[in-house]
């Protein structure tokens, strides 16, 4: 069996899975919001999504060869969304299976993603400077958010599912409706990129 070492938030766990051929090189992880013993790590070595359970040992129940950047499961689990560095969003189901076409719109990498509380919508954060929100059926939502002056790095839902806060790395946090209009922000103080 492999070992394998993951920085999760503030600290690091070994892994111990059946060996796979290489160490796992986690960039992005997810849970599923409805079991919290399953979770989707991208790999960054391949850009592979691997969805993981755990109950006394890690198990890899799927196996997605996305081309992966950042990944989201979606709250009630009935979907997982990739994005890539050609700046697509792939929907896949629960088998692993693509769901219709790839989502287009951003200018090169999408570096973060976050379903809406209701599954209704998806927001992306891209490393053309802006934030987009979705329709599950790939058309925009909205016109795409701008006032970030770099790439944006992260972007987030509000429980409610009225806001949608993002960060860049212009070292600012802004806060905005989920129609694109500016609630609050640019918060300052960051020294660099948040």
């Amino acid at each position: 069996s492999g070992v394998l070492s993951a920085q999760i938030f503030v600290g690091e766990t070994e892994i111990h899975v059946p060996a796979q051929g290489g160490p796992l090189t986690p960039v992005k992880l997810t849970f599923d919001q409805t079991n919290p013993n399953r979770f989707a790590v991208v790999d960054v070595s391949d850009g592979s999504v691997g969805v993981w359970t755990f109950d006394e040992d890690f198990t890899k129940e799927l196996d997605i060869d996305a081309r992966a950047v950042a990944v989201a499961i979606s709250p009630d689990a009935s979907v997982i969304a990739t994005t890539t560095i050609r700046g697509q969003i792939f929907i896949w189901d629960r088998d692993g299976s693509q769901v219709g076409e790839p989502f287009l719109g951003h200018e090169g990498s999408i570096q973060e993603l976050d379903f809406s509380p209701d599954n209704r919508y998806l927001a992306s954060a891209g490393y053309d400077g802006t934030v987009r929100i979705w329709n599950m059926d790939g058309t925009m939502k909205e016109e795409p958010f701008l006032g970030h002056t770099e790439w944006v790095r992260s972007v987030a839902y509000s429980p409610d599912g009225t806001k949608v806060a993002s960060s860049s790395i212009d070292g600012t946090v802004r806060l905005w409706d989920t129609k694109g209009k500016l609630l609050a922000g640019p918060l300052l103080g960051h020294e660099r990129w948040v």
